[in-house]
């Protein structure tokens, strides 16, 4: 699979838990203020690495609506919360390894 395409999975998978991944520990903002997350920085944060995708428009459009309806910072950040959630249980450890 692509990166693009592993992206579409993890997106599909969580889409209901969206909102949650993307703020975990809760959300201020969003009305007036940008929304923005309540929990402390991680080390997960600052481990971060660029990565090349690719996708159709048709589905750049469906993510940017996304990033749109759930308020998130980006499409980054939206990627980002999906393949988290789709890879991580709440211990940290991977999917896979359950």
């Amino acid at each position: 699979m692509t990166n693009g395409q592993i992206f579409i999975v993890a997106i599909e998978a969580t889409h209901d838990r969206l909102p949650e991944l993307l703020y975990p520990g809760g959300r201020i903002g969003g009305g007036l203020f940008a929304p923005r997350g309540i929990r402390a920085k991680t080390s997960r944060d600052d481990a971060e690495t660029q990565v090349t995708y690719r996708l159709f428009k048709a589905d750049f459009d469906v993510i940017d609506q996304l990033v749109i309806d759930l308020a998130a910072k980006s499409r980054s950040h939206l990627i980002t919360a999906a393949l988290t959630g789709y890879f991580f249980g709440d211990d940290g450890r991977t999917q896979a390894a359950e």
